[in-house]
């Protein structure tokens, strides 16, 4: 359990620096590895022992001081219980979320095996005229070909193959897996949210769809405001909130400035994750 919890404080730390210094910036592939490193930490750190030795001078027992041997022990065999209706809880949390997570892996095999496809290299594209919103899954393109055509459909289409190419989709089951994990950390659920809404703003800012066209793209989120049916683990179109989604779109580009911000913050992170392990 003490690996569960230094692992849940390494993601909150990430999350909360992200939240207050970086989630306005707009260099979103530096962001993409932001976040990256906070879920790869959240699983190596918590394993590192940073230990400092200290010469102690050795100070002779004398009678009062000798611990019974039996006084310990008891004091463990009590706590027994606690730690083990703990794990328990924690145990039975995991299999339900790991087992929500491989049926969500198994709805995605089997909509996409059983959908018909074109071989666009590198893409299969999978029209669908079902209320479907658009979405990929690493080379897989699912696309409602009715709702969108011509430009629209271009654009859509542009967005997607985004995401594909960038292999976006291995930092969504990445994050879905820390998530299975940590499942008992709130956080975690929203530092996957951030991820995947980063993930979207990367593929909104393709030049292929915004050169010379951002309003057009725009009034194309906005006709798209209404949900439709879509499964989980994927990339898709309508992922983040569209609003904000338009926002970052009409943002103006940071400056380097946000390299700086980081270049002072990981130094500090790092400082106060190893105090945090040192032994």
């Amino acid at each position: 359990m003490e690996y569960l919890l230094k692992s849940a404080a390494v993601l909150t730390l990430f999350y909360g620096v992200y939240k207050i210094f970086l989630e306005r910036e707009t260099f979103f592939q530096s962001l993409r590895a932001y976040l990256l490193l906070g879920l790869v930490s959240s699983l190596l750190l918590p394993g590192l022992k940073v230990r400092e030795y200290v010469l102690v001078e050795t100070i002779p027992l004398t009678q009062t001081q000798v611990v019974p041997a039996g006084a310990d022990g008891v004091h463990q065999a009590a706590s027994l219980p606690l730690a083990d209706i703990m794990i328990r809880i924690y145990l039975s949390g995991l299999v339900f979320v790991g087992a929500r997570f491989v049926m969500q892996l198994g709805s995605h095999y089997l909509f996409l095996r059983k959908r018909p496809k074109t071989k666009e290299r590198p893409y299969w594209m999978i029209p669908t005229s079902d209320d479907t919103a658009p979405f990929s899954f690493f080379r897989y393109i699912v696309y409602p070909h009715k709702r969108f055509q011509g430009h629209e459909l271009e654009q859509v289409l542009a967005h997607e193959k985004a995401h594909s190419v960038q292999f976006h989709s291995l930092d969504i089951l990445f994050s879905e897996l820390i998530c299975v994990v940590l499942w008992f950390n709130p956080l975690v659920w929203l530092y996957h949210k951030e991820v995947q809404k980063n993930l979207e703003y990367i593929a909104d800012s393709n030049p292929n769809i915004i050169r010379n066209e951002s309003k057009s793209y725009e009034f194309l989120l906005l006709k798209t405001v209404q949900p439709t049916y879509q499964l989980a683990l994927t990339s898709s179109f309508y992922q983040s909130l569209i609003k904000m989604r338009i926002q970052m779109l009409q943002t103006r580009k940071s400056i380097n400035i946000m390299y700086l911000k980081v270049g002072i913050i990981l130094p500090l992170l790092a400082a106060f994750v190893l105090s945090f392990y040192t032994e």
